[in-house]
């Protein structure tokens, strides 16, 4: 799945391409998805209110961060009853993820929470959407997948259709994000890169997208967490939303199906758990042997990618890679020990017991299961 069938729009002020959008489709009633504070503090609401005055608009916001279940059925529930004809999502991860959702299961018939627990499959049909993101992170905004978490477990929607029609990338909307917010979004963008990039299912084009968005924001990062500009601004959001096309076609592997209850049980932010887990991963997949391959292209293949892995990173080895990756997060201001995050070894213990997300490790070149997840969280311990 690539994204040639959807329109992007990269730039400071992008955002207001949204007028002529709407002007074509001609919407009878927008259903704006929102974060709560963020909305305002973004920017995002100075930059909407004048485009929706023109449009009839229903407001949704009543969801947190990680969106649960229980939230996306309420959304779809209010979607139906305002018979509204176009999404719009504004704001980070889990905004967009949301408004994707509802785009797709407000026009699916029957209780939404069966297809997002796989009891039932949705068909193609969604209505028109446009997603606008406030942070520099995830991407969601260019791929196919919406995360959903259903009793503290990940469930990722997956429907080529779900796809926004169109990306807003405005630069303008991340220059008031705090540092913290800075540089686990950011570092949640570097690790779908790396990972995308040496995914089972990456290709020539999603290696190139991948590769783009791990230099931008090893570039980067650093200065946009401590001495942000608007360049760097507009450098880290362009990488997000590579990454975001990258993982569209190649999908993330281990190292985000080892964070997500890392998120769900301590609460750790998805960008710092990922990032306290990929430098580990990345050693694993270095040291893959014939008998611990996945990636059908053959372990030359696989070693060749990391060799070139280490190249972007501008380092010579795994060992290289992981001190590399670990300092990045030092010189943002993130830990990479679970230990001072309040976790005890008890509850690294029992989470590991629950095992990983299947589905993205069978995308990881090495085999990742029970055993590796529990020897991988001692480590960062």
């Amino acid at each position: 799945m690539t994204n040639s069938d959807q329109a992007i729009h990269v730039g400071r002020g992008a955002v207001r391409q949204l007028v002529p959008i709407l002007k074509r489709c001609n919407p009878e009633r927008i259903f704006l998805v929102t974060g709560q504070a963020s909305y305002v503090l973004s920017g995002a609401a100075a930059a909407m209110e004048p485009i929706m005055g023109a449009y009839a608009t229903l407001r949704f916001s009543d969801f947190g961060a990680n969106p649960k279940l229980d939230e996306i059925v309420a959304g779809v529930e209010l979607f139906r009853k305002s018979r509204c004809d176009c999404v719009i999502g504004i704001g980070g991860g889990s905004v967009i993820d949301l408004a994707k959702a509802v785009s797709l299961l407000g026009v699916q018939p029957g209780d939404p929470a069966l297809y997002v627990t796989g009891q039932r499959e949705p068909t193609v049909a969604r209505v028109r959407s446009m997603m606008i993101p406030t942070t520099a992170g995830t991407g969601s905004e260019s791929t196919h997948f919406s995360v959903i978490y259903v009793d503290g477990e990940k469930k990722s929607l997956s429907q080529l259709s779900m796809l926004p029609d169109t990306a807003l990338v405005d630069p303008e909307l991340t220059d008031s994000l705090p540092p913290y917010v800075t540089a686990c979004s950011g570092l949640d963008a570097l690790c779908q890169a790396i990972e995308s990039f040496w995914s089972n299912q990456s290709t020539v084009t999603s290696r190139r997208l991948s590769a783009q968005a791990i230099q931008i924001i090893h570039s980067n990062l650093e200065r946009a967490v401590n001495e942000p500009t608007p360049d760097v601004r507009t450098r880290m959001l362009t990488a997000a939303n590579l990454s975001g096309q990258a993982i569209n076609i190649a999908q993330t592997t281990a190292a985000h199906a080892a964070s997500y209850q890392l998120t769900s049980r301590f609460g750790i932010a998805h960008g710092h758990a990922v990032g306290l887990i990929l430098p580990q991963v990345l050693e694993l997949n270095t040291a893959v042997t014939e008998e611990t391959l996945q990636d059908e292209r053959g372990i030359g293949h696989v070693r060749k990618i990391m060799r070139e892995l280490f190249e972007l990173l501008g380092v010579g080895s795994a060992h290289d890679a992981r001190t590399e990756l670990q300092a990045l997060m030092r010189r943002v201001h993130l830990s990479h020990r679970l230990s001072d995050l309040g976790v005890t070894h008890d509850q690294l213990e029992a989470v590991s017991r629950r095992g990983v997300n299947s589905s993205r490790t069978g995308n990881n070149p090495r085999i990742f299961g029970r055993q590796e997840l529990l020897s991988l969280y001692r480590v960062i311990f």
